[in-house]
């Protein structure tokens, strides 16, 4: 009898480490689990969906390129900030650049003097929309506003901050846009310095030495591109902003399947330093490189 019981005892005690073992195989096995506030958890099958495990080129063969926002401020509520002439050039070069690139009209979003409130919902709009994101290559994203330090911007109302905004498009936010590229391109000032130029040939020609559950980090693929140097202001004329200019120049004049983004910004930190006493930059994430390959 006693026998009995302690065989009863040890098969219950292997029972229950059994139904232990079986509930977290469930819970691994869930499409996305967040453990942790800067890493994603995906399951082989999101892996595989967003190819984290590429390490070549991000693919660039989805059915759409993507969607496209353009948040566009040309006046506001408060009547001292000064109205943006020249932005609606911008937008016009904006959009023609962006079909060069492969966005189709209806993926391309254009709002005019939204509110902060509304430029969120928005984004709330397209967090909705994950069948359309999952069929997407990318996301772009212009903001083209007055600026200030620790990149704030101006709505229509008021400000916000970019890293607010970035935050929305997050694999958590946004699972359609896991591991693809999200790039954001600001033409707004960065504080109030001017940039001062300098004469050196010696200097600038002197040589100068130079498992089945994947972890990723959920700021992973984002591109953000500033018109300026933080801290400093950005130009514009009723012509349009030489950044925004010169960024849709070097797209359209670049051979695109053999042309990576960063080619590409480079090109345009170049051609505006030569211009205007202004320094763009960007700000990558990006995990491998990004060519816009015509569809």
């Amino acid at each position: 009898m006693k026998s009995t019981n302690t065989l009863f005892f040890v098969l219950t005690i292997i029972i229950f480490i059994m139904v232990i073992i079986a509930q977290a195989i469930i819970i691994h096995d869930k499409n996305v689990i967040v453990n942790d506030k800067n890493l994603i958890n995906y399951n082989q099958w999101e892996r595989d969906k967003v190819d984290l495990n590429n390490d070549t080129n991000y693919l660039m063969n989805h059915k759409e390129r993507g969607v496209a926002l353009i948040f566009n401020h040309f006046e506001y509520d408060n009547e001292k900030i000064p109205k943006r002439h020249g932005t609606q050039a911008d937008e016009e070069n904006i959009k023609s650049t962006l079909l060069k690139l492969g966005f189709t009209e209806n993926n391309i979003h254009v709002k005019n003097d939204l509110t902060v409130q509304e430029i969120f919902d928005e984004v709330d709009k397209l967090k909705v929309q994950q069948k359309i994101l999952e069929n997407s290559d990318c996301c772009m994203v212009f903001i083209l506003t007055h600026g200030g330090e620790n990149d704030v911007l101006k709505a229509k109302d008021k400000r916000f901050k970019l890293l607010d905004l970035v935050e929305n498009f997050t694999p958590a936010k946004m699972p359609g846009l896991a591991g693809k590229p999200k790039i954001f391109c600001i033409q707004a000032c960065r504080g109030h310095a001017e940039e001062h130029t300098f004469s050196g040939e010696t200097f600038l020609n002197r040589n100068v030495e130079s498992p089945q559950c994947y972890k990723y980090p959920s700021h992973a693929d984002f591109l953000i591109c500033s018109s300026t140097y933080p801290g400093y202001v950005s130009y514009r004329n009723n012509h349009g902003s030489r950044f925004i200019r010169e960024l849709c120049n070097a797209i359209n004049q670049a051979d695109l399947s053999k042309t990576d983004m960063y080619s590409i910004l480079g090109a345009v930190n170049k051609s505006v330093a030569n211009y205007e006493k202004q320094m763009p930059g960007f700000y990558s994430t990006l995990t491998r490189p990004l060519y816009f390959v015509l569809k």
